[in-house]
């Protein structure tokens, strides 16, 4: 308990103080949690105010040794968020890289197929229009002899695996939100730890900050108040996990820690650095890469959709051909068309081409 030789009539100005051990010590407060409003004497207030002008001269190096502990924990869960984003790009980049070897491999095989189609296509059309063709069944019949799709059956699985990983792995505004990404600098990493409040940082372990109401003497009151002003602003803005470092590690050997957290949180800053430029850099290049492999993907799902719609224009090519009913000059010319359009489908000719 607190020891109370005078009344609190003697000591009419109230002051609420944070309390802390070295404060329970100088006003002898006992270990039990104390709600009543204490009136102290003048050797408690002595002290009080001996400690808090002490503690005055040295509120500057304790308040930046807590922003060196706030700084250094806030850098400490940007490194193992920003770790673990630029381990999941670095496997973005080894993968994509194998996919796209992978799909250029599988494009320049449809490619060479389609120019060997372009070629046949083109052949037949050019022998169709001679006068010399009479009778077009057999040279549709040659046509489609020397055709031999590729079997892409086979392409499914892996096709498939790169659809899931590419296609379908973000919405297209989160694609724009990474190309919009730049390396950051100093002066944003440096704002960006500072914007978090306390509250938001570590909820769960701030402890709790107990506060008593004093009654002092006019005389200690003037002496006082500024002092406990200055005290009390600064419990206010340290996390209840940092208090006891603050506040009740030796002065000298709080120097020392300063200097060493200084060290930390700029090792850790620059090692979160390095991490947010290689980030900015593979989040560009990744963009990119798995840009082009979309478009692969969606232009070899294209092709093989397309040899659907060539297979059907090849029974229209043998139907027009066997129909004795159309004159020779009207299906050469249904052919020309059926042609074109197989011209068309292969990516050989434009729409309005003929």
């Amino acid at each position: 308990m607190f020891k109370r030789t005078q009344k609190k009539g003697q000591n009419s100005h109230r002051i609420i103080l944070f309390t802390s051990s070295k404060i329970k010590t100088i006003l002898a407060e006992s270990t039990e949690p104390q709600h009543e409003q204490i009136s102290l004497t003048n050797k408690q207030a002595e002290a009080l105010k001996q400690y808090l002008e002490v503690f005055s001269e040295e509120l500057e190096i304790r308040s930046l040794y807590h922003e060196e502990l706030l700084t250094t924990k806030k850098r400490d869960r940007q490194l193992t968020e920003t770790k673990r984003v630029v381990f999941s790009l670095r496997e973005t980049d080894q993968t994509s890289g194998d996919a796209l070897a992978y799909l250029k491999e599988k494009m320049d095989i449809l490619i060479r197929e389609k120019e060997d189609l372009a070629l046949k296509f083109l052949s037949f059309k050019e022998k169709l229009l001679s006068d010399a063709v009479a009778d077009v069944r057999d040279l549709v019949q040659n046509l489609l002899t020397e055709i031999v799709f590729i079997d892409t059956d086979a392409w499914e699985e892996g096709l498939n695996y790169y659809r899931t990983r590419f296609l379908m792995q973000r919405e297209q505004e989160e694609d724009d939100e990474l190309k919009d990404e730049f390396i950051p600098d100093q002066d944003r990493l440096d704002l960006a730890i500072h914007e978090e409040t306390l509250e938001e940082l570590v909820p769960e372990e701030e402890l709790a900050k107990e506060k008593i109401t004093i009654f002092l003497s006019k005389k200690y009151y003037q002496q006082l108040r500024i002092l406990i002003k200055d005290y009390n602003l600064l419990i206010t803005k340290i996390p209840g996990e940092f208090l006891f470092k603050v506040l009740e590690t030796p002065f000298e050997e709080l120097k020392v820690k300063l200097k060493q957290q200084e060290m930390l949180s700029f090792d850790t800053g620059k090692e979160l650095f390095a991490l947010k430029r290689e980030q900015g850099i593979l989040t560009l290049k990744t963009y990119e890469i798995i840009q082009t492999i979309r478009s692969r993907l969606l232009n070899i799902s294209g092709s093989i959709a397309s040899k659907k719609f060539s297979k059907n224009a090849f029974n229209e090519l043998i139907n027009t051909a066997r129909n004795e009913q159309i004159p020779i000059a009207a299906k050469k010319a249904e052919l020309v068309k059926i042609i074109t359009r197989l011209l068309r489908i292969i990516g050989e000719l434009k729409p309005g081409e003929s």
